[in-house]
């Protein structure tokens, strides 16, 4: 049986995801891009401002994961579980940008609140079958 619902690709799995839910500074954290596939670290501040050449965005979710060009969109998640049941992971946030390169002390990328998408745009999970 497949099982369907709210996942996110994780290393050589997936990960279903049981909830949409706010982040703490400090929490384990993992995103996966496209270009750096999944990088894992933790959340370094919150409502950050970046100011990006298109402009600046405010209440963003700052960590300390390695993302470049072509990883905008990627979802951010929990490293554990107990987000709707025990096995369902976390999420928070969708990559919006980084400061620079990965391997420069001090990198930084930054994460759209998820529960603030989600409202926006009047979005739900799937649920699990």
């Amino acid at each position: 049986m497949t099982q369907r619902g709210s996942q996110v690709v994780y290393q050589t799995g997936v990960r279903v995801i049981g909830g949409v839910a706010d982040v703490a500074v400090g929490t384990p954290v993992c995103k996966t891009g496209r270009t750096t596939g999944t990088t894992c670290g933790t959340v370094l501040a919150k409502d950050v401002t970046y100011n990006y050449p298109d402009g600046i965005v405010t209440g963003l979710i700052e960590t300390d994961l390695c993302a470049k060009g072509g990883d905008s969109g990627a979802p951010l998640f929990s490293t554990t579980g107990g987000y709707g049941s025990r096995s369902a992971y976390g999420a928070f946030g969708i990559l919006s940008g980084s400061t620079g390169f990965c391997d420069v002390p001090g990198f930084r990328s930054s994460f759209q609140p998820l529960p603030e998408v989600m409202s926006t745009y009047q979005l739900a999970l799937a649920p699990r079958y």
